[in-house]
């Protein structure tokens, strides 16, 4: 009894919201399946006990926005079931804030995703989302599944552009609960930000501080109709790097240390190309990582890793460590990282009647290792089936190969209401 006048009660108070409003809803629900093969040279004889295998998880998306005259109400949560015996149910909410207006000034509170950049591949200026893409998927199919951060922030629509400031407190969170069905904690961020937009061209400034000071600038010039080039670099905070140390000790042999190598404050730096023809797309991009492995020091890296797995022996247990500190520079460093120079190519389709296609190929420019993907959905009104496939190629001991996900092939099912 007790929950149903609880029930009743949300209705009242949610009833005038609904009523005097503009309401839009949207729920999404996704199941998806992924077969994916590890395998890495720097985990001989399955150490380290990676499987291959099939997940799948069944992925419940609710939005819900009322929109009044001068401020807006936002809600999204994201309920993912792992398709397994033993997996774990997760839930977050993704967003929930508010956003008022006030003649040319704005107001924002509460959990919100911003967004900032141009790159497809990774935006080095997007200082809160800090995130790549290595999908063929469209960036806003992506990104509908990421968390925002709770925050504070006010803004100003000017002639000259658009000024904003948020501020992102520091969230600890100890509660196993909270985080699983809730909430993730979070870094403080002050974020500070300037855009401005124009018939051709658009520009954008934004600056972060989180215990170091961030400072990265983004924007498009439209040549015309088919053709955009654009353009994201930031200047970061210094990085530590690692390199393999080999050390002798008496009656302990060869020993693979991990030494640290401090970097000067990192720039990265995004080039790219937009052409759009009748129904089809083609996007190319050059992306410089400052943080990367020079090819010298990626060679070293890629000679001790040899000699650590030609002289594996799974009863040494200094053998055992050497390859642990192999994969850990690997882990430390993470993906689109390793290397100082990558290239993308995306070839998308646009406007097909029902279907929609895309293929992508991300390349280290250093080793020339890389990964391939193709994408194929089909759209029946508010119904998405379709599935996804990638291959990583290059030799063994090559950026991508070391990754550890050989090739995999991913199935979507996904209905919109």
């Amino acid at each position: 009894m007790k929950n149903i006048v609880f029930i009743f009660r949300l209705i009242l108070l949610f009833l005038p919201v609904i009523l005097f409003s503009d309401f839009n809803y949207r729920i999404l629900v996704s199941e998806e399946q992924n077969f994916v093969v590890r395998e890495a040279v720097w985990n001989p004889e399955n150490i380290f006990n990676i499987k291959s295998g099939l997940s799948a998880d069944l992925k419940l998306l609710g939005e819900t926005t009322f929109k009044f005259e001068n401020f807006k109400l936002k809600f999204s949560d994201l309920a993912t079931m792992p398709v397994e015996t033993n997996g774990n149910f997760t839930n977050s909410l993704l967003e929930a804030y508010l956003s008022l207006n006030f003649y040319d000034f704005y107001l924002d509170a509460g959990k919100k995703r911003i967004v900032k950049g141009k790159g497809f591949l990774y935006s080095p200026s997007d200082f809160s989302l800090n995130q790549s893409f290595e999908t063929t998927q469209n960036k806003d199919e992506v990104l509908q599944f990421k968390d925002g951060l709770w925050l504070t922030g006010v803004g100003y629509y000017s002639g000259i552009g658009n000024f904003s400031f948020y501020y992102i407190p520091d969230l600890a969170i100890s509660n196993e609960a909270i985080e699983r069905y809730f909430t993730k904690g979070q870094d403080e961020i002050y974020l500070l930000s300037y855009s401005h937009s124009l018939d051709f061209m658009d520009v954008g400034v934004v600056g972060a501080y989180s215990g170091s000071l961030k400072l990265g600038s983004y924007g498009s010039f439209r040549l015309n109709d088919n053709f955009v080039f654009y353009t994201d670099f930031a200047f970061l905070e210094r990085v530590k790097n690692y390199e393999l140390e080999l050390k002798t000790y008496p009656y302990v042999g060869d020993i693979y240390q991990i030494k640290e190598i401090e970097l000067s404050n990192r720039f990265q730096f995004i080039f790219g190309v937009s052409f759009t023809h009748n129904n089809f797309g083609l996007m190319i991009e050059y992306f410089y990582n400052g943080g990367g492995f020079e090819k010298s020091e990626f060679d070293k890296y890629q000679r001790d890793l040899k000699d650590t797995v030609k002289n594996f022996d799974k009863t040494n247990p200094v053998s055992i460590w050497n390859v642990g500190n192999s994969a850990r520079i690997i882990e430390s460093k993470g993906s689109l990282s390793l290397s100082q120079h990558y290239g993308m190519l995306r070839l998308y389709s646009l406007n097909l009647e029902n279907f929609e296609l895309a293929s992508l190929v991300i390349s280290s420019l250093t080793d020339f290792s890389g990964r391939f993907c193709n994408l194929v959905y089909y759209n029946i009104e508010n119904i998405t089936l379709g599935g996804e496939v990638f291959v990583a190629y290059g030799e063994p001991y090559r950026e991508f190969m070391l990754y550890g996900e050989k090739w995999g092939i991913g199935l979507k099912a996904e209905v919109v209401f």
